[in-house]
């Protein structure tokens, strides 16, 4: 399953930061539902050089395949 976050700058701050994983609890799986959840960041909240990142669930679990040595 696709999956989306965002990141970028919260007002203030000059570090990039993760701003969305789960809102409400949900992986945001839409990405519709993530560039409206970028747009809200950047024109309610104030943040700043926001994007989104597209994880890919197909792929295997990082961790998974490190352990698998």
């Amino acid at each position: 399953m696709t999956e989306y976050v965002i990141w970028g700058k919260p007002p203030g701050d000059t570090e990039e930061q993760l701003l969305v994983v789960n809102p409400g609890g949900k992986p945001v799986t839409k990405k519709s539902r993530a560039e409206e959840l970028l747009v809200n960041l950047v024109e309610v909240h104030g943040c700043s050089d926001c994007r989104i990142q597209v994880l890919d669930g197909s792929l295997p679990d990082f961790v998974n395949v490190l352990s698998k040595k």
